[in-house]
C-alpha cells in the first residue's frame, strides 16, 4: 500500500540496488496501478507531467491495509 497526501494506491514493490535507499520508483505510463492517484494536481509547466518527483509516500505491507 502506498499512502500519500493526495491519495493511496496498491502497488507491487520490490527492493533493488538499482534504486537509491528511500526512493520509490514506479512508471506512470500504465494507468492500472494508479500511480497518478498519489500525485497532486500540480504539474510541470513545460511537459504537464504530474509533480511526481516530489511526492512523499509511505509504504506499508498490503496486509496492514486490510486490517
Amino acid at each position: 500500500m502506498t499512502d500519500a497526501r493526495a491519495g493511496q494506491t496498491l502497488l507491487r514493490a520490490s527492493v533493488s540496488a538499482r534504486v537509491q535507499p528511500e526512493v520509490v520508483y514506479t512508471p506512470f505510463h500504465f494507468p492500472k496501478p494508479g500511480a497518478n492517484i498519489i500525485t497532486t494536481d500540480n504539474s510541470n509547466w513545460a511537459t504537464n507531467c504530474p509533480e511526481y518527483k516530489v511526492t512523499a509516500v509511505q509504504l506499508k505491507p498490503a496486509a496492514a491495509h486490510a486490517a
